[in-house]
């Protein structure tokens, strides 16, 4: 009836990836409770290098903090993306053939938005990462403003004396004389 015939196997597929998919979130909670008794553990094992142990056991819990959305991110945009391809090429191809690359190139147009929220939450469930981002969104373009007449100049001079910053004429005069 305009079905593949490997449809119903790519179908059990796609919801076999489901189903595991949601047995990882719902295992989630229980497996991050496992992983800090462990690090607990082995912090206090490892007391006679403290600072190098605290240091990997805070590096530790900070990694696991990204992936924990992390993962289940990409896990789940990926079974989105597959199952959207595959309905769109099993129901829409066999009724519009003259329609695969454009059903083929919308579904690569899915990839975009994936890789964009990727790469932003490892930019802000990284510390240093997102205070540099805080930083770089909160700086103006000041190199347009016209300095006001209240603005105090001050010559900066090296240990002898000689000016270190002068204009660009100034400066081919005193290194080609």
């Amino acid at each position: 009836s305009g079905i593949y015939p490997r449809t119903y196997y790519i179908f059990g597929m796609l919801i076999v990836a489901v189903v595991v998919f949601l047995a990882y979130l719902v295992s989630l909670p229980i497996t991050s409770r496992a992983t800090t008794r462990l690090e607990m553990q082995r912090f206090h094992l490892n007391r006679s290098n403290y600072v190098n142990s605290r240091f990997q056991a805070f590096e530790s819990r900070r990694s696991h903090r990204m992936l924990r959305y992390y993962i289940p991110f990409q896990v789940g945009t990926l079974l989105t993306i597959l199952a959207t391809a595959t309905g769109l090429t099993v129901f829409l191809v066999p009724s519009h053939p003259s329609y695969f690359l454009l059903i083929q190139q919308s579904a690569y147009f899915l990839f975009f938005p994936r890789a964009i929220i990727s790469m932003l939450i490892a930019l802000l469930m990284h510390p240093s990462l997102r205070n540099t981002v805080k930083q770089i969104l909160r700086e103006r373009d000041d190199s347009n403003e016209v300095p006001s007449s209240t603005t105090k100049h001050v010559p900066v001079k090296s240990l002898s004396g000689n000016p270190l910053n002068f204009a660009a004429g100034n400066q081919s005069d005193m290194y080609f004389q």
